[in-house]
C-alpha cells in the first residue's frame, strides 16, 4: 500500500509538502525512507510529535523490534512512524505488509538538481532552496556544478563571481557566520575551486574562513591589529591581507563586524589619532566599551525573550546571551549602568518561568535524540567512543562547577596566553536536577539517573561507571582510566596520561565548584577568585596547572575535551524545610524526596519552588523540589551561590574541544 500526497496546490515551503506526507487520525503505521533524516529535523520532528505521532529509527533490529511491541496497540489516535535511511522493502515483513509506505528521499522533492547535492541541509535551508525552484525552476536538469552554484546563491546567498574581492567577500562570511548555517563539504568544495585563485585573496585561508566562525573572527581581529599597529605607516609599508585602510566596502563594514560580535573593539589612547571610519571598531577607556557591551547584552536576551522562544537553539542562544550579560554584571569593575542590577534581575525573572515552561516540555526528548549531535551530558561518552572507534585517544576534563559564563572568561584568558589553541564549543544539557552526585554522575557513566538509581546521592561510583562504559565497547579494563585531582599546593600530573596502554582518560577538577561554594559575597566575589585562579602566575594550584595538563595531553596525541556537570546561580535564601529522614538530599538548590506526599507537602509551606517528576531520566518514584530562579533553601535573606536548580545558568554547559593549531 502506498500513500501519494494529494493537496489542492503545492504548498511553498518544503516543512509544509513534508507534512502532508502525514494526515492526522488517517494511518496507524507509516514505513518511511529518509536516507536523508529529515524526521530528524527538530521542526519537523516536534511538530509530528506535538499532532501525536510517535517516532522510531529503524536501526538495530532488536531496539526496532522492542520499540515495536511497546508501542503496541497501533491506533490512528497515537500513530507510529518507522523510519529506515533505505528502502522500506528491507524493514521486517511483519510491519511491510501492515505499513503505509512514503519515500522521502531528496531526489524527489528536487529533481532539476544532482541528486547529491541537498544532502546535509538543514530544513530551514531547504525550504529557502525549494521555494526558490518552486518560483524560478531552471529549464533544465542541472550538472553537478550548476547545482552547486544554484544552491550556493539560491540558500546562502553566494554567487562566486561576484565574491572576487575583499569587500563583497567579508561582506558574505559576515552574514554566512551570523546564521550559523555552516556550509555542507560540496558546496565548501566548489566556492573554494572558484576562489583560491583570486589575485585579490591571495593569502587568505579561504578553507577555515568558510568552515569556521572562530577561525573567521581571528583573522578579521588580527587583520585590524595589524592594520591599527601601521596606522601611521606608509601605504607601501602596508601588507595586511584585509585591506582596511585602502577599501571604502571594507570600511563600511566595520560597524557590521563589531554588532556581529566578529570584531572586538582595539583600546587605543586616542580615538582622535585615527580615521573617523575607525572609531566604531576602537575604544579609549573600559568603562566606556563595559557599558556598552552591557546595552547590547540587554538589548540581545529582550529580543531573545521578545521572539518567544520555543526550540533548544532558541534557547542555546539565549544561554549565550545571558551568559556574556551574567559576566558583565559580576565581572570586577561594577555595573558600567547604575540601574543595571534592577534590569538584570528583572530579566532574570521573565527568562525563569519561560525557560522553565519549556524544559518540562522538551527536557526528555532532547535525551532521546540521536547522535552525532548530543544533546545531554550524558551523551559525551558516546562522542568521544566514536574518535576512540577513529584510532584517537581521548582525554575529558570534568571543571566541576563550572558555568557558560564562567567558561567564557577562562578562555578569553587562556586565547590570549594559548594563540595556537583553538576551542570548538557545543552547549549540552546538564542532568536535572544539577547537583554534583546526579549529574556528573551521568555524565561519567554515559547514561541517564536511571540506570545508577543505587548510587544516586553519592559520587563513590564513577570510576567503576566510566571503566564499565568502556568495557561494554570492547575496550580493555587497563585502557580507561579515571581520576580526581583534589586543588592543593603541590599538584602532579595523572600519571595515567603517559601510559601507552591509555585510551580514554577523564579528569576530575574541583576548581572552580569550590570557589562557588566558597564564595561570601556572590557571584561578585566568585569572578573576583576566578581572576586570580587565572592569572595567579606562581599557583600551581590554578588555571596555569590546568593549562600544563591541556598542553601535556595535546602532547601526547589526546583528543582534549573540557566540560563541566553543571553551572551555577547567586540566590537568597527562603528558608530550610525541616522534613527530618524523610528527604533523601539536601541541597541549596534542590531536595529529592522518595514520598510524592512529602514532596508536596513542603511544597505548599514554600510555595515560590517547582517540583519535578517522571521527566524519563530519573528513577521511578522520585521527585525533586527546587527553588524558583534566585531562591534557596537557606536562611531567610542570606545570599548563597549554589547549584542543582533550572535555571539556564545551571543546566546549559559548554562541552569543549580543545586543538593546536600547527604551522
Amino acid at each position: 500500500m502506498h500513500y501519494e500526497e494529494s493537496v489542492a496546490s503545492v504548498p511553498i515551503l518544503l516543512f509544509d509538502v513534508l507534512l502532508a506526507y502525514f494526515p492526522r487520525r488517517t494511518h496507524a503505521l507509516t514505513l518511511v525512507s529518509d536516507p536523508a533524516g529529515l524526521l530528524q529535523q527538530p521542526a519537523l520532528r516536534t511538530r509530528l510529535e506535538d499532532a501525536g505521532f510517535r517516532l522510531v529509527a529503524a536501526g538495530d533490529p532488536i531496539v526496532l523490534r522492542q520499540a515495536w511491541y511497546a508501542a503496541q496497540p497501533l491506533t490512528t489516535e497515537q500513530p507510529l512512524i518507522v523510519a529506515t535511511d533505505g528502502p522500506t522493502n528491507l524493514l521486517p515483513y511483519d510491519l511491510w505488509q501492515q505499513g503505509v509506505m512514503v519515500d522521502l528521499s531528496l531526489a524527489r522533492f528536487f529533481p532539476q538538481l544532482d541528486g547529491a547535492l541537498p544532502a546535509g541541509l538543514a530544513l530551514a535551508q531547504l525550504d529557502r532552496l525549494y521555494q526558490a525552484l518552486t518560483a524560478q525552476p531552471p529549464p533544465a536538469a542541472l550538472g553537478r556544478t550548476a547545482s552547486l552554484d544554484y544552491v550556493l546563491l539560491h540558500v546562502f546567498g553566494a554567487a562566486p563571481a561576484q565574491l572576487g574581492a575583499p569587500g563583497p567577500l567579508l561582506g558574505w562570511l559576515v552574514e554566512l557566520h551570523s546564521r550559523s548555517e555552516p556550509l555542507p563539504a560540496p558546496l565548501t568544495d566548489e566556492l573554494l575551486r572558484q576562489l583560491q585563485h583570486r589575485p585579490a585573496l591571495a593569502g587568505w585561508p579561504l578553507a577555515e574562513l568558510l568552515a569556521d566562525r572562530a577561525a573567521f573572527q581571528q583573522f578579521a581581529q588580527a587583520q585590524w591589529q595589524a592594520n591599527l599597529r601601521q596606522i601611521g605607516e606608509t601605504q607601501a609599508a602596508y601588507t595586511a591581507l584585509i585591506p582596511f585602510r585602502s577599501d571604502p566596502a571594507v570600511q563600511a563594514l566595520l560597524p557590521v563586524l563589531v554588532n556581529c560580535g566578529l570584531l572586538k573593539p582595539v583600546a587605543v589612547e586616542e580615538r582622535a589619532a585615527f580615521p573617523v571610519w575607525s572609531h566604531v571598531a576602537l575604544h579609549e577607556d573600559a568603562a566606556a566599551a563595559h557599558l556598552r557591551r552591557w546595552n547590547m547584552a540587554v538589548r540581545a536576551v529582550e529580543q531573545l525573550l521578545g521572539a518567544n522562544p520555543t526550540t533548544w537553539e532558541d534557547w542555546q542562544a539565549a544561554a549565550q546571551a545571558w551568559a556574556e550579560l551574567t559576566r558583565l554584571r559580576y565581572s570586577v569593575g561594577g555595573l558600567p549602568d547604575p540601574a543595571g542590577a534592577g534590569r538584570y534581575t528583572s530579566l532574570a525573572g521573565r527568562l525563569a518561568p519561560v525557560y522553565t515552561a519549556w524544559l518540562h516540555a522538551h527536557y526528555g526528548g532532547l535525551a532521546k535524540r540521536r547522535l552525532p549531535i548530543p544533546h545531554h551530558l550524558h551523551h559525551i561518552p558516546e562522542v568521544l567512543h566514536q574518535s576512540v572507534l577513529e584510532g584517537r585517544r581521548v582525554a575529558l576534563i570534568v571543571l566541576d562547577g563550572m558555568s557558560l559564563g564562567t567558561w567564557r572568561t577562562i578562555w578569553d584568558a587562556w586565547a590570549l596566553r594559548h594563540p595556537a589553541w583553538r576551542a570548538q564549543e557545543t552547549l549540552l544539557l546538564a542532568q536535572i536536577p544539577t547537583i554534583t552526585a546526579i549529574s556528573r554522575q551521568a555524565l561519567l557513566a554515559g547514561c541517564p539517573p536511571r540506570d545508577f538509581a543505587a548510587s544516586l546521592t553519592h559520587n563513590q561510583k564513577e570510576e567503576t561507571h566510566w571503566r564499565n562504559f568502556w568495557q561494554k565497547r570492547n575496550l580493555p579494563a587497563v585502557a580507561a582510566a579515571y581520576t580526581v585531582i583534589p586543588s592543593r599546593q603541590t599538584r602532579p600530573l595523572p600519571t595515567q596520561m603517559d601510559s601507552l596502554h591509555t585510551r580514554a582518560l577523564a579528569v576530575v577538577l574541583p576548581d572552580v565548584d569550590e570557589m562557588v561554594h566558597g564564595a561570601r559575597t556572590g557571584l561578585a566575589g566568585l569572578y573576583a577568585e576566578l581572576n586570580v585562579w587565572l592569572n595567579h602566575e606562581q599557583d600551581n594550584n590554578g588555571s596555569r596547572w590546568l593549562e600544563a595538563l591541556i598542553e601535556n595531553l595535546l602532547a601526547h596525541d589526546y583528543r582534549v575535551t573540557l566540560t563541566s556537570d553543571h553551572g551555577h546561580v547567586e540566590a537568597l535564601g527562603i528558608g530550610q524545610p525541616q522534613e527530618g529522614v524523610a528527604v533523601t538530599t539536601r541541597s541549596k538548590r534542590a531536595r529529592i524526596y522518595h514520598n510524592e506526599g512529602i514532596a508536596r507537602s513542603v511544597q505548599h509551606a514554600f510555595s515560590q519552588t517547582t517540583l519535578w517528576q517522571d521527566d524519563g531520566l530519573l528513577p521511578p518514584n522520585t521527585w525533586v523540589l527546587m527553588p524558583d530562579y534566585d531562591g534557596a533553601f537557606a536562611p531567610f535573606g542570606q545570599c548563597v551561590v549554589s547549584h542543582g536548580g533550572i535555571t539556564l545558568d545551571e543546566t546549559i554547559v559548554p562541552f569543549i574541544t580543545i586543538e593546536q593549531e600547527h604551522g
